[in-house]
């Protein structure tokens, strides 16, 4: 938009108050408090003159790591279930085997050591010495 083009779009109070602007004289505009305009602005708040210099930012940081307390436990035993009774029944019996180990030669330091077999893979085995463990 050009300077003649905005100058169009202007009252003829408002070409009044760009040229006593221009001029040096009063900001101030004549123009009644009754308008459209000025009724837009009066919802709007009024702009703070004091102002601080300091814009930086503080962050209230609290450390990521906190030590959990547990509170006093407070559960009570009541009874409510005595009517519920276990079954007597057989129990299944514990009859795993033992796990086969598997006698193997370290390949750095050459040390024989038995291991689970089914941890043994591959052809090159180090025992936990030579691996750091």
């Amino acid at each position: 938009m050009s300077m003649d083009e905005f100058i169009k779009t202007l009252t003829e109070e408002q070409k009044q108050a760009l040229l006593r602007a221009l001029s040096g004289g009063d900001f101030k505009s004549e123009v009644s408090e009754d308008t459209e305009d000025s009724a837009r602005w009066l919802h709007e708040e009024p702009v703070s003159k004091a102002v601080d210099g300091d814009f930086s930012m503080k962050k209230n940081i609290k450390p990521r790591r906190s030590i959990v307390q547990a509170g006093e436990n407070t559960w009570v035993d009541e009874g409510e279930d005595r009517h519920i009774k276990t079954p007597d029944i057989k129990r299944t019996p514990r009859n795993r085997s033992a796990p086969k180990m598997r006698e193997v030669k370290c390949s750095a330091c050459g040390k024989v050591s038995k291991i689970n077999a089914g941890l043994v893979f591959g052809e090159y085995y180090r025992c936990e010495r030579c691996i750091g463990g």
